[in-house]
């Protein structure tokens, strides 16, 4: 990898924080497909470490799958009440490495749910409906 992006390093991270880096390190940080699969409680927890690891001045953009679920029309009822559904993935074989099998999880998060629950940790800037093409776009600043 680093042949092809030179004056970069890369750090393997657990899949729960905390992480290694100090506080206020990051002036950008990017997820992509990643609170698309995280349960509620992993959620916060990543949130709160992500506010500790970024910069005042920091941008902060995460992805997540709004929308009705087309494939889980169970999850329907729980985004319409709460804003949040989860549900156990079915692609655990990816996470085959991650001792908890129900680490995968696929959620989806209203807009409203983005605003009320994630300004604990963020102010949001601009939400971005389809803006990675079937995910939102959360653009966010501590």
């Amino acid at each position: 990898m680093n042949k092809n992006f030179h004056h970069s390093s890369f750090t393997v991270i657990n899949p729960c924080p905390p992480t290694p880096f100090q506080d206020n390190y990051f002036y950008l940080i990017y997820g992509i497909s990643v609170f698309t699969h995280l349960d509620e409680e992993l959620q916060f927890k990543w949130l709160d470490e992500l506010k500790r690891i970024c910069r005042p001045d920091a941008i902060v953009a995460m992805s997540v799958h709004g929308g009705v679920p087309k494939k889980r029309p169970e999850m329907e009822v729980m985004l319409r009440d709460k804003g949040f559904a989860d549900m156990k993935g079915n692609k655990t074989f990816l996470f085959n490495q991650i001792e908890d099998k129900d680490y995968y999880r696929e959620t989806k998060h209203s807009r409203e749910y983005i605003l009320r629950e994630w300004y604990r940790y963020f102010q949001v800037i601009e939400f971005i409906y389809q803006g990675l093409g079937c995910q939102d776009l959360i653009i966010l600043s501590p």
